[in-house]
Formats: C-alpha cells, structure tokens, sequence
C-alpha cells in the first residue's frame, strides 16, 4: 500500500471513529476563523501571522465547550492566540511551536504583558521619541541567510543594524524583547519581499531576476516610518482606551502560559498523562507551505 492510500485509510478510520462527535458548524465564517478578524485585534495585529486563526474564534470555542477552568493545550502554538486568549479568560496553557519565530512572538508578547508592563510602555514611549538608533556609532550585521541576502536597500539595513546594536545597551530585558519584537513585525513591510503562501516574492527594485511580468509590491517603508509607527501601535494597544492594560489588569488572576520549543512528536511523549483539560489547535499545512521559506527574514533575525 502506498503512503498516500495508507493515509488516506487511517483518515477513513478515524472520520469513523468520531463520527458521532462531528458536525457541521455553519457559524464559523471565514473571517472568524482566520487571521483576518486578528488585524485589528488589541495585540494580535503586531505581527502579521496569516496561518494562525482569530482571537474571536477562540472566545466562541471557550464559550461553546463551556472550558471554564483547567489547563490547555496547543501542540502547534503558532503566534500564541489560544494561549492568550486562555490566559486572558484565568485558563492555563501549554503551547508547542517548532520555529523560533513563533517562539519569539508568544515570548515577547508576554513580556509586553507582565508585571513591570507600565514601565515597559514608558520605555518604549522614550525609545520612539528619542530615537536612539540614528545616534549609534556601532552597528551589528543582519544575520542573512542565502535566501534573504539583498533583502533590504543598503540605507534600509544600516538604519535596521543600528537599532539592533543600540538594543545591546537596553538593561531592561522585557523591554529589549519587545523592542526587538518590533523590529521582527516589519521585516516585510520594510523589504523587497512579500509573502506569497508557498514562497517569498521578489520586488523587481530587489535587482533580482524576474519573469515574463515583473513584481511590484507597490510602497516599501522606511525602517523609520515603519518601526515609529510599529512601537506607535504596541503603545497604543497597551494603554488605549480599552488597551491590553485594561483586558490584562494587574491583581486580576490571568492563566500561565508555557511556551516549549521543539517538535511536537518528541514533546507530546513526554507530557505527564490526563494533564490537560482541553486542546485547541490548528495544525501546519504539512507539505503546502514551506515555513522556512516564507519567514525566511524573521528567522535569519
């Protein structure tokens, strides 16, 4: 029996299995359950992740299975929306996330949110008013990989490499996560790239060879433009009339949220059994997208 037909057997097995468990939902609209409604959600529209699912899905499946309590699980983490969400209605998690990008959202993204987050605010208000990368000496080299080199316009990256350095000197680490996390959310808006599911698209400006019609991905920002207006927005969902300082109050009892980095077939084994109360998820397009491809900046970052 070939792969494809075993596969295709064990699926047969399974829709069998629970079939008296599934059903039809015909009020989970496109745009609930992807990560569209999650462009202009408080904190999950900082970084673009186009294969993770709504913050407001989340609330209805909370809602609909009557998870109250308990702790849940995501073997495929993502930028963290079930976490968060979880956490944010008093329930423990546990996510799973194999690439580092992810990983970096889900751990910024609490820093932004932790005890001291009134003093990471007023630190990232200073670091957008002063501007302390256009006064650095030093720079660092943006890591490139092969399949980023050309990236950016060589006035794009120094101003990049400079405020990568001038975050060396950031003692406050929560502070120097989110900072950096900021400078992640724009690598595409601020490159020659886009991401187009499978791959990354070349920008003919890239100098890169094109085909028979040459790509435009219409205005690239400025690494200023683009992170003043990154810190401007993280700023404003913190603190704003009903910011993430409000929906994350501090004395309110929130869930933890662990984050584990690796394969979730090696981690899944060694989690203790019966320990969770509940698993929301939304697995990788195995063999579709090519992950390593299309966050290829944020990963070389």
């Amino acid at each position: 029996m070939t792969t494809l037909a075993t596969a295709k057997a064990k699926d047969e097995e399974l829709t069998k299995r629970f079939a008296s468990k599934m059903e039809v939902n015909i009020g989970l609209k496109r745009t609930l359950v992807s990560f569209q409604a999650n462009k202009t959600a408080e904190g999950h529209r900082w970084f673009k992740y186009k294969e993770g699912f709504s913050a407001q899905l989340l609330h209805y499946l909370f809602r609909h299975l009557e998870i109250e309590s308990g702790k849940i699980l995501d073997p495929f983490a993502g930028a963290g929306t079930t976490l968060f969400v979880a956490s944010q209605l008093g329930i423990d998690s546990v996510g799973i996330e194999l690439l580092p990008i992810g990983q970096e959202i889900i751990e910024a993204r609490k820093s932004a949110l932790n005890v001291n987050r009134e003093a990471v605010v007023q630190a990232t208000k200073l670091w957008r008013k002063s501007q302390p990368w256009k006064k650095a000496n030093a720079k660092t080299n943006f890591p490139h990989l092969r399949i980023t080199n050309g990236a950016f316009s060589p006035e794009t990256e120094e101003s990049l490499c400079r405020y990568l350095s001038e975050l060396e000197n950031e003692e406050n680490c929560g502070v120097r996560k989110v900072l950096r996390f900021a400078a992640l959310c724009v690598l595409e808006q601020i490159s020659f790239t886009r991401k187009d599911g499978q791959y990354l698209r070349w920008d003919y400006r890239s100098g890169r060879k094109q085909g028979a019609t040459p790509f435009d991905k219409g205005r690239i920002e400025s690494f200023d433009t683009a992170i003043d207006t990154k810190l401007g927005e993280i700023i404003d969902d913190l603190e704003g009339d009903v910011g993430l300082l409000d929906l994350f109050p501090t004395g309110q009892k929130f869930g933890e949220i662990e984050v584990i980095g690796g394969s979730c077939l090696e981690v899944l084994p060694k989690l203790e059994t019966h320990s969770f109360d509940g698993l929301i998820t939304s697995p990788p397009y195995c063999n579709r997208y090519d992950y390593t491809r299309t966050y290829a900046l944020e990963l070389a970052l």
